[in-house]
């Protein structure tokens, strides 16, 4: 049966598509995320929210360059940034280890488990988010550059499933079809 408003809906979606794909060849490590303003808190997890937008748009459009902007934007989230900082525990040379966690708070609470592998933290945070600590140890720095791998970090280090689910999504995406057809 044929949705009354499927090319349109395709199209929204490529169009959205394109335009962070514009945004994401113009950053230094390929991300699809460049505030004006400041990273915010839960960087990562709108970076990875964007490379479901591309995962889709690959899917719909047959378009290989939304895949490959979707292994693009992988490569920044384990260690291809201005940090060489994997945010996903577990993987990657120098990956986060010591997320702000009440579940996982070995750090802080050695009866309590260590972060699983998997994990992804919240990422880069340059701007104040009221009611939460900011370290002045990240004042002055690039936006780019604001985060520290720390249990007591609640802005950069924090762990979130709405910023999870979307690399679930993608590792599932990626495992399944870890090339597209026709590149």
């Amino acid at each position: 049966m044929a949705l009354p408003d499927h090319d349109r809906i395709v199209d929204s979606v490529r169009q959205g598509a394109l335009r962070i794909r514009k945004l994401q060849r113009e950053q230094p490590w390929g991300q699809p995320y460049a505030p004006l303003d400041g990273w915010a808190w839960g960087s990562n997890g709108r970076i990875l929210n964007n490379l479901v937008v591309f995962a889709t748009a690959a899917d719909i459009t047959g378009n290989a360059g939304f895949h490959d902007a979707v292994i693009t934007g992988i490569d920044y989230i384990l260690g291809r940034n201005a940090l060489g900082q994997s945010y996903v525990t577990g993987y990657g040379t120098d990956s986060t280890a010591h997320l702000r966690t009440r579940q996982f708070g070995h750090d802080l609470d050695p009866s309590l488990p260590p972060p699983p592998p998997g994990a992804v933290a919240g990422g880069a945070n340059s701007t104040e988010t009221p009611g939460f600590p900011s370290d002045p140890r990240l004042r002055g720095l690039p936006p780019q550059c604001c985060y520290l791998d720390e249990p007591t970090s609640e802005t950069t280090n924090d762990i979130c499933i709405r910023w999870n689910a979307p690399l679930a999504y993608l590792a599932t995406y990626l495992s399944v079809r870890p090339t597209q057809e026709g590149t």
